[in-house]
């Protein structure tokens, strides 16, 4: 991609402060559970998911990210911190290692 509407530093600026809120959601949903006694609480007492969502999605338009790989890096890869997460994707025969919101800039940059 040519010229991104976005630099590489405000973009993982933006995926750290997405990260951060996500971090602290749970943070407050872990002491809502240890404080509820046992009561059921139905999902979380506490999620950014709109502001996250808004974000990200602005951020794929930003890097025309039409393979929605910025969703994918964040929700099913937990921020690349997901156990089960392989730090590498094959992306049209090329092995990329995307362990990072600087690497997938990086991915995004190069595939857009």
């Amino acid at each position: 991609m040519s010229n991104p509407i976005i630099t590489k530093e405000h973009f993982v600026a933006c995926i750290n402060v997405l990260q951060e809120a996500d971090d602290m959601a749970r943070r407050i949903n872990r002491i809502v559970q240890e404080y509820n006694r046992g009561d059921f609480i139905s999902g979380y007492a506490f999620s950014n998911t709109s502001t996250e969502t808004k974000l990200i999605e602005t951020l794929e338009i930003a890097l025309k990210d039409k393979n929605h790989w910025i969703s994918w890096w964040c929700f099913e890869a937990d921020y690349g911190r997901d156990p089960d997460f392989i730090a590498s994707v094959t992306w049209q025969g090329i092995e990329y290692n995307l362990d990072s919101p600087e690497k997938l800039y990086d991915f995004l940059i190069t595939n857009n």
